[in-house]
């Protein structure tokens, strides 16, 4: 049984669903940002020997997008689940543990020497480029969901 879709009794797809909008909206500030910001010339850079174009500007933008979205899944209804520190939690545990997913499935790809890890999505860095912070992040919340006694 998967506790994050069944923590009480029943099927809950909101608490899963929203985890996955945390991860997701996480990813795509870091972009945002990363982009706008962390591709200019001078700008830092998180890990270049791994991943070149990930930026400290990409990781403000995980986290500025992860701590909104969390705030929005609050206040949405997300207070039926937990408190809205422990959302607040979940967003910085998306955006860290995400941005280790993101730089270990990078190192894959550069170890293998690929640029994309399939060729299912051109373009995308492959299938596993689209879930290799869910990889890491799922077990990492259902740690905390656990230690916090939430499910």
């Amino acid at each position: 049984m998967f506790p994050l879709a069944f923590p009480v009794q029943g099927y809950e797809f909101r608490l899963l669903l929203g985890i996955f909008i945390l991860t997701w909206l996480s990813d795509v500030g870091a972009y945002i940002l990363g982009m706008g910001f962390g591709q200019r010339p001078g700008a830092r850079k998180l890990f270049p020997a791994i991943s070149p174009k990930k930026s400290w500007a990409g990781v403000f933008g995980g986290v500025l997008f992860s701590m909104l979205t969390a705030w929005g899944l609050y206040a949405l209804g997300g207070s039926e689940f937990f408190a809205l520190p422990h959302w607040l939690a979940l967003g910085a545990i998306v955006t860290v543990v995400g941005i280790c997913g993101d730089l270990f499935e990078s190192l894959l790809k550069r170890n293998a020497g690929v640029k994309d890890s399939g060729r299912i999505m051109p373009g995308h860095g492959g299938l596993l480029d689209r879930f290799d912070d869910v990889f890491f992040v799922m077990p990492a919340i259902f740690v905390y969901l656990k230690l916090f006694s939430l499910i």
